[in-house]
């Protein structure tokens, strides 16, 4: 396989668990959009109609009522927002986000958004294992 053929793999993988994030903020009279970023799902988990609560990784056949689902983005992206909202594509419904915790210094914030889509996570690689001048996909 060649390189670039990775790289469009590495791509198609993680599209289901990269979303868009929106900051819309308040004039007073109206929500505008104040800034957009993007983010990634690293943990999931879906409440079933029984209403138990099961990780995302251990879905079957079971139906599943909703999804929840924690992201990571970056902090100057929600930063200062009135709605913060998760983006799927032109198709799908925003989904109204919690920003649940942020470092303000390392720019990066976690948010929670639930939605009826089921995104799957994205696998956390350890960056111990990455060497100095090694190519990397982020």
């Amino acid at each position: 396989m060649e390189f670039e053929d990775l790289v469009v793999a590495v791509g198609e993988k993680c599209s289901s668990g990269t979303i868009g994030v929106i900051n819309y903020q308040t004039n007073g009279f109206a929500l505008y959009v104040h800034s957009t970023g993007s983010g990634f799902i690293y943990e999931g988990t879906a409440i079933l109609d029984d209403g138990s609560v099961i990780d995302i990784n251990d879905l079957e056949d079971q139906k599943v009522r909703v999804y929840n689902y924690k992201a990571i983005t970056n902090y100057h992206v929600v930063d200062g927002g009135s709605v913060i909202k998760a983006y799927f594509g032109p198709n799908y419904k925003e989904e109204v986000c919690e920003v649940i915790a942020y470092e303000k210094n390392q720019d990066i914030a976690i948010i929670s958004f639930s939605s009826s889509l089921y995104l799957e996570p994205l696998i956390l690689g350890n960056s111990d294992n990455v060497k100095k001048g090694q190519f990397a996909i982020a």
